[in-house]
């Protein structure tokens, strides 16, 4: 008998033990599945906090941008500024003693002086704006940085520089051809052959091409 009471009261302390190790799994489940719920609830406050901060970032860039872009537009404009000044003062000056030098009455003296063109250009933006690569830090188009502006100043320019080079060649050249026709006109410089055809040489540029 004293057996059988030793293993029922090592069965029932068992039993026992079970019992409360079942009521610790089920708080520890219990726990777990409230630490699951924290961390989910964590998770979904972590991805608002960053949408927030994506967000707030993107806006301080955009009025970076802005600020950026009126920065330099005032600084563009304060740099051309006094140039442009100069300038027309300067121009002023020669005029006006262009006119009493030339003992003009003096109305000429009220002509107002050309603008001086000046091109305040932002070529790191032009680049970036190029490349699209989103790393302009003023301006978002190409206008205003002035590069497309200076390159059709300088266009320009060059197309006139060309067309005068070109009118100044063409006098010479007609100029040259009338000094040797004035020679061969000359009795004592040129043979009868010579004189003969000279209509042929002093026929002026721009009227036709002349068979000989």
């Amino acid at each position: 008998m004293s057996f059988l009471r030793r293993d029922t009261s090592a069965l029932q302390n068992w039993t026992y033990a079970l019992a409360e190790g079942a009521r610790d799994t089920f708080r520890l489940r219990k726990t777990i599945s409230c630490v699951k719920a924290r961390i989910r609830k964590l998770d979904t406050d972590l991805r608002r906090i960053l949408e927030v901060a994506d967000k707030a970032t993107m806006e301080m860039g955009q009025r970076a941008h802005i600020i950026n872009h009126l920065c330099a537009t005032a600084r563009n404009a304060f740099c051309r500024t006094p140039w442009r000044m100069d300038f027309a003062q300067g121009t002023r000056g020669v005029m006006a003693a262009s006119v009493m030098s030339s003992g003009s009455t003096g109305l000429d003296a009220t002509d107002e002086p050309p603008v001086l063109p000046v091109f305040t250009t932002s070529s790191r933006d032009t680049q970036n704006l190029w490349r699209k690569n989103d790393k302009a830090v003023a301006f978002c188009t190409l206008a205003p940085t002035e590069v497309p502006s200076l390159d059709q100043h300088m266009r320009h320019n060059m197309l006139v520089s060309r067309a005068a080079a070109e009118a100044t060649r063409s006098d010479r050249i007609e100029l040259l051809l009338a000094s040797g026709t004035q020679y061969l006109k000359l009795e004592d410089r040129a043979r009868p052959g010579q004189q003969a055809s000279v209509c042929y040489i002093s026929w002026p540029l721009g009227q036709g091409t002349l068979k000989m």
